[in-house]
């Protein structure tokens, strides 16, 4: 071992002992018979004294960043999580740069702006910024102290313009992609802005992303923020621990504390910046959310983005003077502007645990045996996939590990900004205590292996009866211990414990309301032992990640796997003694073979030898795959289909396999890879395609092009919602065009949902909302930029459909009017109701369902667009209600605003409802 690994073994067990410690100090702390208050104090005040023993350095007159989160764990977070997330599918193709404008207002309070500064110059090195310092007329050393430094650009308005337009000045000199608006009183931890503009690349339609926000000493400020029905307002968590895992992922919040966010430029430009009708300052952070979620796009808490805020510096706590008073004063203004959305919002203090969610469409428990480690095996990834195709369905995932219950650094923290909660030590003792406790929130209860099952299914079935039990079977266990008694390994299969365990599994298998599988051939088999069982197979998700380097400059055979699973060491194992001889002089100099992979037992270690080596477990596989020729997968026995082989097509590298490795996806020898059997017409393959450049390429198309037909994120995200459909349970619709869908990474779509611009989409809305169903003679209306129309296109039986240039023709006649309405366009609006006013029928209901703009992102940055056309948009007239009602007056009917949450979950969608007044009879 090399001095470098040696130190490294070091340091990673000097983590663990550090990491223990602080599981099993914190399990002593929460059972002593303290207030949780009194406890978290406690914990803190331990700290500060023996955390320099293990490297944890002591602040002053507050607790130093590594006392939250260690410094060395941020590290390990920020530069892996995100490297994780791209082994599991890929990261998206059209990420716009990675740059941010830092906008800091500062009035007064030297001191604590140089702390910002020198904070932000420590921590925020890894990403392009740059540092914009707005001093709003400052009284002490601030001019002094900041106009001459070279390392910031400091902006000194001319008159006092208080938060928001200070904030307003420093983003119309703003030139990165990103502008991130940062108090002065606040002190950045490590990596800080690093997951925040992550936040934009590992979630779809993300509008806005905020930080998890600690006190000085150490307690939780916010966690996001939640807005009642009566315009009040909570930070979610305010006082807890911030490393309970209640606060510690991803998840859409009402509004994110204005001390710091992050959005892209050019969506606050368009948006008008901070509105000035909450001068001087307080409610504009909550307004700019709620104007962003009425575009279609969330707002984000981002817990892997920590930022200690000392509040109250500039502005004090006291909400009866000063600046502060108009904290209440503006919450009344955003209650008057927001009414029609705060009906959504709920009582006030009413069920936060599960308003912190809000907008779900359930709730779904998953449990497997270890936390999912996408970089080290393939299974990990289909976990992944199928919680992140269930979230992005509008499900609340709740993940717990059940054989330690530990938080594992990367892998915990990849969940967490993905948006999955891990139910973890020493908040939860059991996964028996958490469902006892929260057993009744679940919609679905999700189990990864049998021994899961077996462990946990009476306690499932006695806490969350209501629950649907869904088991993924990874493959037959039965049938890949068959086939290995076929090779020679294990049991015979003629063993009355073999029978008895082929039993158990079918039996488990029927007993779930329905079980998911990856290969055809085993979901035809387990309908075939077991008639009556529900079975779906999941197809394994992976999105093509290029072509690497030409056939010519690659050179090499891998094999790649994870080596705690048997089959895959006997099939290095056979290759190396039954075929790699039978290559010997056959493949040019430099064809050497290497099996990747983790975990490789001293037996496979053995075979190392010239042109053989066990390189091991790798950080990142994709240059593997790219500079590979010929992959070889010469399994003899196992279930399932193989993640290894999709993974190496996606990659764009053509390989050798046998029957087993091929079985249950569809791949055809000679079309899509090579099959053989015997290590004669293995070797005799390999030799082949090794030097036949016209048969590799053709290989290669083909094994691509397989993987966007089969294996994309869209076609998961199908089966899943079948599979909810099928159970009975709710979730939110997605609808991507067929175009959008097949490009290659375009499954994590930056800017606004495309439901949201789809006609049909916005009819089905507006018909909800209002309580209507589809009759006959309603007249639907759309945008002439749809046009010209399809009449036979089948989107709206039993309607007559025009253009809006086509209405006056259409309107006499029609009882119900259904209109759908460019929300960015405020001269169609007023020539809209214009038309509606002189020709609509008298007894007539009208719907107009308003189309927000969208926001797009390409490598050269975002842009807003108008929903039903490529027209570039500023500015956007949000709120919709509020800017186009004037528009829209008409005598002697009753106007009414709807705001629907059908189709993104939380209040997005703005409909007028117009009805005739009713004379009563004197």
């Amino acid at each position: 071992m090399t001095a470098r690994k040696t130190m490294g073994a070091f340091r990673f067990g000097v983590a663990q002992v550090r990491y223990t410690a602080q599981i099993a100090g914190r399990t002593v702390i929460q059972n002593l018979p303290l207030s949780h208050d009194k406890k978290i104090r406690l914990k803190y005040a331990i700290l500060s004294v023996v955390g320099p023993l293990f490297g944890v350095k002591r602040g002053v007159g507050e607790l130093a960043p590594t006392e939250f989160v260690g410094e060395s764990a941020l590290k390990i977070t920020s530069e892996r999580y995100r490297v994780l997330a791209a082994s599991a599918r890929g990261l998206p193709t059209n990420v716009p740069e990675r740059s941010v404008s830092i906008i800091v207002p500062v009035y007064n309070q030297i001191s604590y702006t140089l702390a910002c500064i020198e904070a932000l110059k420590e921590n925020t090195g890894e990403i392009d910024h740059e540092i914009i310092v707005v001093d709003d007329c400052s009284t002490d050393q601030t001019n002094i102290e900041l106009g001459g430094r070279d390392d910031i650009t400091y902006l000194r308005n001319e008159k006092n313009l208080g938060f928001i337009g200070s904030c307003n000045a420093g983003a119309r000199i703003a030139t990165k992609n990103y502008v991130c608006f940062l108090n002065n009183d606040t002190k950045v931890l490590p990596y800080w802005l690093s997951a925040l503009v992550n936040t934009f690349e590992l979630h779809e339609n993300v509008g806005l992303a905020g930080s998890k926000l600690i006190y000085p000493d150490g307690r939780l400020q916010e966690a996001g923020g939640l807005i009642w029905n009566d315009g009040s307002g909570w930070n979610w968590g305010k006082l807890q621990d911030p490393n309970d895992m209640r606060f510690n992922y991803a998840r859409a919040a009402d509004y994110c504390s204005g001390a710091s966010i992050v959005l892209p430029r050019a969506l606050f430009q368009a948006l008008g910046g901070f509105d000035a009708h909450y001068t001087p300052a307080y409610g504009e952070d909550s307004d700019l959310a709620f104007k962003i979620r009425s575009l279609g796009l969330s707002t984000l808490y981002q817990p892997l983005s920590q930022v200690v805020h000392f509040e109250g510096i500039t502005s004090g706590t006291d909400t009866t003077q000063g600046v502060k008073k108009y904290q209440v004063d503006n919450a009344k203004k955003l209650a008057a502007r927001w009414s029609p959305v705060l009906k959504h919002q709920g009582e006030p203090g009413v069920n936060p645990e599960l308003v912190s969610d809000r907008g779900v469409a359930g709730r779904i428990l998953v449990l497997d045996q270890i936390t999912p480690e996408p970089d080290r095996d393939a299974g990990s990834i289909t976990a992944l996939e199928l919680m992140r195709a269930l979230r992005d369905l509008g499900h609340k995932i709740n993940f717990i590990p059940c054989s330690n219950l530990c938080h594992i650094s990367p892998y915990t923290e990849l969940l967490a900004s993905l948006g999955i909660e891990s139910i973890l030590l020493p908040w939860t003792k059991s996964i028996a205590q958490h469902l006892s406790e929260r057993g009744g929130d679940y919609d679905a209860v999700l189990l990864f292996r049998p021994l899961t099952w077996h462990d946990h299914i009476d306690d499932i079935r006695k806490y969350a009866p209501q629950a649907k039990v869904i088991y993924h079977s990874s493959d037959l266990h039965f049938l890949r211990e068959q086939r290995a008694s076929d090779v020679g390994h294990g049991a015979s299969t003629g063993d009355a414990g073999y029978e008895a365990a082929k039993k158990a599994e079918l039996d488990l298998l029927a007993s779930a309301d329905l079980c998911i599988v990856h290969s055809t051939l085993e979901k035809e088999l387990i309908e075939e032992l077991r008639p009556g069982s529900s079975a779906v197979c999941f197809p394994w998700i992976y999105e093509p990640r290029g072509i690497g380097e030409p056939f010519e400059k690659r050179k090499g055979l891998i094999f790649v796997g994870g080596y705690g699973h048997p089959p895959n060491v006997d099939a290095v194992e056979h290759y190396v003694s039954k075929i790699h001889p039978l290559l010997a002089g056959k493949l040019p100099p430099g064809a050497d073979f290497a099996a990747v992979g983790s975990s490789p037992p001293p037996s496979m270690m053995a075979l190392e030898k010239p042109g053989i080596t066990i390189p091991g477990f790798v950080d990142d596989i994709s240059p593997v795959f790219f500079g590979a020729r010929v992959m070889v997968v010469p399994l003899r026995y196992g279930a399932g289909i193989k993640g290894k082989i999709i993974s190496a097509m996606a990659h764009g590298l053509p390989m050798v396999t046998t029957s087993v490795g091929a079985e249950g996806m569809g791949l055809i020898h000679e079309e899509h890879v090579l099959i053989a059997d015997e290590p004669e017409e293995f070797a005799a393959a390999v030799e082949r395609l090794y030097h036949d450049a016209d048969l590799w390429k053709r290989l290669q198309s083909a094994g691509l092009e397989y993987v966007r037909q089969t294996t994309s994120r869209e076609a998961g995200l199908q089966t899943v919602s079948g599979l909810l459909q099928q159970l009975g349970l709710p979730y939110t619709a997605r609808q991507v065009p067929e175009h959008i869908a097949n490009e290659a990474g375009s499954s994590s779509a930056f800017g606004t949902r495309w439901e949201l611009t789809d006609a049909a989409a916005l009819v089905a809305a507006a018909r909800l909302v209002a309580g209507e169903t589809e009759s006959a003679g309603e007249l639907v209306v759309l945008p002439d930029e749809l046009g010209p129309l399809d009449p036979g296109d089948g989107s709206f039986p039993n309607a007559v459909v025009c253009l809006t240039s086509e209405l006056p023709d259409k309107l006499q006649a029609a009882k119900t009017v259904l209109v759908v309405a460019d929300a960015t366009d405020s001269g169609a609006a007023e020539r809209l109701g214009q038309a509606l006013a002189a020709d609509l029928a008298g007894d007539a209901q009208l719907l107009i369902a308003f189309a927000p703009p969208r926001l797009s992102g390409t490598t050269s940055g975002y842009r807003i667009l108008a929903p039903f056309s490529q027209r570039e948009v500023e500015p956007i007239p949000a709120p919709f209600h509020e800017k186009h009602d004037r528009h829209l007056q008409f005598a002697n009917r009753k106007s009414s605003w709807l705001i629907d949450t059908s189709l993104t979950g939380f209040p997005s969608t703005a409909i007028l409802r117009v009805e005739a007044v009713r004379q009563t009879a004197a």
